[in-house]
């Protein structure tokens, strides 16, 4: 058996882990760094999330201005304008693998990386899939998230998109895009695809999109329908696939219909990485940072954004210089900001309570 590595500090996930990651290697502790994905380290921010999906946006919002030139006073030739779909998504994935590549590089630089699925064997023991073991004083899981697949019957067989999908595999613009979810994801997928012309429903449970303020939900829900097609209070019973159409089976409150598309997007929520790491193996108490409380929502009243991963980062690696390990409060202080047209922000908790309260 090979032997045990140790080390002050070992952080699972390089994404917002990396932050607790740094400031525990700028206290002169020895860091080793976990992660399945050496090619996509910096976390869904820099890969699936934030940095990707704002070039898609900038490509959008290109098109929004040409479109809304005479409204400017400048005139163009409107059948002219054409849309190089790959060339968009090619832009973004450049830019994306130079990002990665540059975090990559850091990583290696300043920590002990270790590349692989790992999990727990014992006490604070961690064991890599090629057999090595390593073990620390502390322990941050900060091992991300990803895609929350919903149980509807037949969408194994649909090829379903997912926003990760999206940037690494599409290839093709979809004529009709159908969205399953009217949240922050599924509402800056409507905007970017319909921006370039493409048809999009999206379907939602609730009656408004957004679980944010009701009014600011009332709002955007009624300027999005505007653009794309909206599908609210309904429930998805089936899928299928007929003639290369995508089919929803969706129950509403006027029965049951039909919604056909060429693609079908799942924005259905995220779902923590957590569940092959083993953490029934070790009894000690474990600093639980970063995307798994906050970008996933699995925190008890967490706010589910990058921001706040990474605050939890930094919180949980200052408690390397006390002797007593608590977990870091996080608080909303953070407006999220919806990239869409118009821009969507949403007040903090702490300016809704002070609002109610008079």
């Amino acid at each position: 058996m090979a032997a045990i590595e140790h080390y002050d500090m070992i952080c699972i996930g390089g994404g917002s882990g990396l932050t607790a990651a740094y400031y525990g290697q700028q206290d002169g502790k020895s860091v080793a760094l976990v992660d399945d994905r050496p090619d996509q380290l910096g976390g869904t921010c820099v890969n699936r999330g934030c940095i990707p999906t704002k070039g898609l946006i900038q490509a959008a919002e290109v098109m929004q201005t040409i479109r809304h030139a005479a409204d400017f006073g400048i005139h163009l030739d409107q059948s002219s304008v054409r849309v190089d779909f790959q060339a968009v998504l090619d832009t973004v994935r450049r830019r994306r693998e130079n990002d990665a590549a540059d975090v990559r590089r850091w990583v290696e630089s300043a920590f002990t990386p270790y590349y692989g699925r790992a999990c727990f064997v014992g006490d604070k023991l961690i064991e890599m899939e090629d057999g090595r073991r390593l073990t620390g004083e502390r322990i941050f899981i900060a091992a991300g998230a990803r895609p929350a697949i919903p149980p509807i019957p037949g969408l194994a067989e649909s090829g379903y998109l997912t926003n990760e999908s999206v940037i690494f595999d599409l290839t093709e613009q979809p004529e009709h895009l159908i969205i399953l979810g009217g949240g922050y994801i599924g509402c800056e997928f409507a905007h970017f695809f319909s921006a370039l012309g493409t048809r999009v429903t999206v379907i939602d449970h609730s009656e408004c999109l957004l679980a944010e303020d009701d009014d600011v939900r009332a709002l955007f829900t009624q300027e999005l329908a505007k653009r794309v097609e909206l599908v609210l209070q309904s429930e998805v019973r089936q899928v299928l696939v007929r003639d290369g159409q995508c089919g929803l089976t969706v129950t509403t409150g006027d029965g049951e219909h039909s919604v056909l598309g060429d693609r079908l997007l799942l924005a259905t929520g995220r779902r923590p990485n957590t569940d092959g790491l083993s953490l029934e193996k070790t009894g000690s108490s474990l600093m639980i940072a970063a995307s798994w409380w906050s970008t996933t929502g699995c925190g008890p009243r967490t706010p589910t954004f990058m921001p706040m991963a990474t605050s939890s980062g930094r919180g949980c690696s200052s408690t390397l210089r006390a002797t007593k390990v608590s977990l870091p409060t996080v608080t909303r202080t953070v407006p999220p900001l919806l990239s869409t047209t118009p821009p969507t922000r949403t007040p903090c908790s702490a300016i809704r309570r002070s609002a109610r309260s008079g």
